[in-house]
This record gives C-alpha cells, structure tokens and sequence, in this order.
C-alpha cells in the first residue's frame, strides 16, 4: 500500500511495481481529480498495474507480530475547500474496512510537531516554520524552514542552514564563487542598435525570464540583459497546459532538443510594465527587452507605447509562436504571422509608427520556405533589428506503452516547439540568409548552449545571442564559462571586441554549383574503428 496523491507516491508506486510487487494499491483522501500528481504520472502507474482507491483516510496501522500488515481505512466524503483550494475530505461514520500489505510506504508531506519544537526550547516564526537558535546550535532547513516542497527548494535551504552552522562554530566565511579572470586586452561590450550590451550574452523570451526574482537572479549572474517572456493585452486570454515540456534524448544525452506547448506569458501587460520599471531601478546598466504579440493594430501600438513609458530599453515583438497563429481566413488561414511576408511588412510598420525612442526587433519563424523574403519585409516595414529565429514546429514523440503522443494533456497533445542543441545548424542557417537579406543587426537565438556556439552565431551574421534551454538545463551561472570563453578566444584570435566576429564567415558561405573542389578527395579508413556496415 502506498499513502498518498503526489508525483513521489505514483514514483513509489511504479517503483513497486517493477521490482516485482504483485498487488500495488494507492490510497488518497481526496477524489482522483484533486491529486498534485501529474497526470501522466498517474497514467504511467495505472498501465503498471497500480490500483486507485480515492476517498479513503487512514487512520491506523495494523501490525502482526512486528510487522506492518495493513491499514484501517474510513471512507471520505467531499466538504467545501480548504486553505490549499481543494475540497475538504470530511471521514464518513461507520464507513470504515481494513486493507491487509506487507509493506506500507507513506509518501504524505509531512508538517512540524510544534508540542515537541516547544518542549525542546524552539521558537515556531510561523505555522510550521521553526526560527533558528544559534545558542543551541539549531539551525533549520527544508520544510521547517517554510521552504517550498522541492528538492531543489530543500537542497539550497539545507546549504544556506550548513554555512550558517559553520560561522556559528567560529569558522570563516565560507568562499564564494572566485572571481571570473577575463583578459584585460578583450572589451566584451557590444553595441546593439545603439544600445549598449556589457556582452553579446542575452536571456531569451523564455520561462527563466517569467519572473521577477528569476530575472534578478539572471541580471546579477553576469547575463547583460533579459528578454521578458512575450506579453499581451489585459483582454488576451492565456490558457496554459500542463505538462507543457518534453525532452528529446539521442544516444543516452537527455535533452538535446526540447519540446514545450508554452504559450506567451500569464503576466499581461500591466504587470510586465512595473518589472520594467523595477528592473532599470534596480539593475540600470543592464539592457531590459520587452517583448510583445498583439491580434491587432491597436494592441500592438498599445503594447508599444506602454513599454516605452514603462522605460524598456529595446521591443522584441514575437511574429512566430509556434503554437499562435494569425486566425485569419483564406489563403492566411493558421498561419503564424512572421510566415506572411506581406503581412510582416504591414504589422512592423505598425508597430514602428508607434515606436518614438526605442528599437524594435521583429523575431521571425523558422517555418517559411524563404526566410531571405520575410527577412526583407521585415527590414521594408521599417524594423531596426530582426531575432533570428524562434523554435520549430515538431512532433515530440509517441509512448510506446499507451500510444499517446509527448506531452500528453489528457492523452492528447498539439504540435511543439523545439528548441536546443538539436536545432542549432537550422538557426546557424536563418541566421546567415537574414544578415545576406535584410542587411539589419541580427540578435540570434534558437539551439546555443556554449561560448563555442556563440561564436558561431556572430560568425554568420549575429550581433548578440539569446539563451533559453541550456539556462533551463544548466542554470544561470553558465554566463561565467561564456564571458570566460569568448574571452579568452577572442585573446587567442588577436581580436579586441565580439563586433569583430561579425558575419566573417559570410562570405565562405554559397550555392552548392559554385562550390570548387580543389582536388581528388579520397577516404582515409581507419580499420580499427570499422564495425562492417557495408
């Protein structure tokens, strides 16, 4: 038996389960419906044989001898909600049974014993929130430090309690991260339609950028600036799906693409526009970028002259969700706005006849069979700059036990985005065929996950680079190995600032009839590294 309704009872369970238990039972209070657990979790568990028995409570453990040999259950009924918003299980009188096991495993959260905190000397702050006693040499951590319920949440907290336990002993300081040792030759600041970049290194229109503290947290890691994750109006609904991600794994390495149903971002305007203001306070040399999507004229010189007010440094407006489309009829029927290039055109001169102090970025899709055409209406509408690219349509996978397709949302899903290493020689490509096109700045974006990849990207035509899946893989302190890479390859280059990378590989690129082969090519073969393929 397994108590509980999280994603950790459905991992026990399952777990249970292919060990070679031949009865799993999981037992929850609430209605199936009201489960934290996700629901493929939930679905994994029942095609492992996993049975649900909702509404129960337990009340007792029954032993045998010295062993745990079931459990006294009550049946449940369902009452108004509580504090957590789901209803209330109420326990029904004369409705209980007992469940026999040979083993229990309780996968509950698990809450503070205030009688046994104040009977050792603890103060309790709050509910469940003990306050550390350096004079006992007490300090806590994880759920009794009110921290949010998840590893990650608990293994910083656990951290933070251990260096305040060291200095508490009479210990130095704990050692901060070294400082980063950059060459004194090399200038990483790079302009940017006259926009001032400390580096070329920015965070993406992306889930790290969804927050406030989380961009905080990106801006003083050493990233030069931030991409708010795409806004709109107040009356543009969201509707957000969960589970929204999906990773795709080749040879073993897990997330070389990533695939995401995400939407824009929950936050309307109204409070991207207080960030705004909050972040330039708060980090001002640092370049705050807005970025919009709008369904008509009004609300994208609306969004526009709202950012400008709210002093953002730079407007990226989105033309390529991949989930998005223009909802339009005929010929424009379901397409995404950026794969029209007459209507590309129309819409930048839109948004730039409401632009009066800051520059606009028109990000354009990857799915158009000429990205050079909607690269040049972009640059024909007036935009200042063109974000090369986005994700790419993708179908992320099929389980091969139920047949349902990743991510699944109630055994259904839509076509993702794909982002990551995986798509990085497709954006090296758009890229290229943008900075030939348009003849605008390009910041690119779209599959980097190194300094090395960068390099790449401004080797074809990009200004500055934007980071998404590798901050979600690797976190925000990869902007040290960035700045310490690109660095010191430009020392070794003899080169002075990133502009100098700019676009130098351009030239080497061409059509395939204009390639000249300089001589006979013949195949070297390494005989010991042959596995007999024919």
């Amino acid at each position: 038996l397994v108590v509980g309704g999280g994603n950790t009872a459905m991992d026990a369970a399952c777990t249970a389960a292919r060990l070679g238990a031949k009865d799993v039972t999981v037992v929850y209070r609430r209605a199936e419906q009201q489960m934290p657990a996700w629901q493929h979790e939930v679905e994994r568990a029942r095609r492992l044989g996993v049975r649900l028995r909702t509404q129960l409570q337990p009340v007792q453990v029954l032993v045998k001898g010295k062993r745990a040999a079931g459990l006294r259950c009550v049946a449940t009924e369902l009452a108004e909600p509580d504090e957590s918003g789901r209803r209330r299980p109420v326990p029904v009188a004369g409705a209980g049974f007992d469940l026999e096991a040979d083993s229990i495993i309780v996968a509950i959260g698990e809450a503070l014993d205030e009688e046994l905190a104040a009977a050792l000397g603890l103060e309790v702050e709050e509910p469940g929130r003990v306050k550390d006693n350096p004079a006992m040499k007490v300090f806590a951590a994880g759920d009794l430090a009110g921290t949010a319920r998840t590893v990650v949440d608990a293994v910083a907290s656990g951290r933070g309690a251990a260096t305040r336990l060291h200095l508490a002993l009479g210990f130095e300081e704990v050692a901060g991260v070294p400082e980063l040792l950059l060459p004194r030759e090399v200038d990483l600041s790079v302009d940017f339609c006259g926009v001032r970049f400390e580096n070329p290194f920015v965070l993406a229109a992306a889930p790290p950028t969804d927050e406030l503290d989380m961009v905080a947290r990106g801006l003083e890691a050493g990233w030069a600036g931030a991409v708010l994750k795409t806004t709109a109006v107040e009356s543009e609904p969201v509707d957000l799906k969960y589970p929204m991600m999906q990773g795709y794994a080749v040879y073993g390495r897990h997330v070389v693409g990533l695939g995401n149903i995400d939407l824009i971002s929950q936050h309307h305007i109204d409070v991207v526009e207080q960030r705004v203001r909050h972040l330039k306070k708060e980090f001002p040399s640092k370049v705050v970028i807005g970025s919009i999507m709008g369904s008509e004229k009004q609300h994208w010189q609306q969004l526009v002259e709202r950012l400008e007010a709210a002093g953002v440094d730079v407007i990226e407006c989105s033309f390529s969700c991949p989930q998005g489309t223009l909802g339009g009829e005929g010929s424009f029927a379901g397409q995404m706005l950026g794969q029209n290039a007459e209507l590309t055109r129309e819409v930048t001169s839109w948004i730039k006849g409401a632009a009066k102090r800051v520059p606009v970025v028109i990000k354009i899709t990857p799915q158009v069979a000429d990205v050079r055409a909607v690269a040049r209406a972009v640059a024909e509408g007036g935009a200042d700059a063109v974000c090369a690219s986005n994700t790419i349509p993708s179908l992320m996978g099929i389980d091969l036990a139920s047949h349902r397709p990743a991510p699944s949302v109630g055994g259904m899903t839509s076509f993702a985005g794909l982002s990551g290493p995986a798509i990085l020689p497709i954006t090296l490509r758009n890229i290229a065929l943008v900075a030939q096109a348009s003849g605008l700045p390009v910041t690119g974006t779209g599959g980097p996950v190194s300094w090395q990849d960068a390099v790449q990207m401004m080797l074809v035509g990009a200004h500055n680079v934007q980071f998404c899946t590798a901050v979600m893989a690797f976190g925000y302190e990869i902007i040290q190995d960035l700045l310490s890479g690109m660095a010191w390859y430009l020392l070794e280059m003899g080169l002075e600032k990133p502009a100098q990378l700019v676009g130098r590989a351009l030239g080497r690129i061409t059509t395939h009839d204009r390639l000249v082969q300089p001589g006979k090519v013949v195949s070297r073969i390494d005989a010991s590294a042959c596995i007999g393929c024919g």
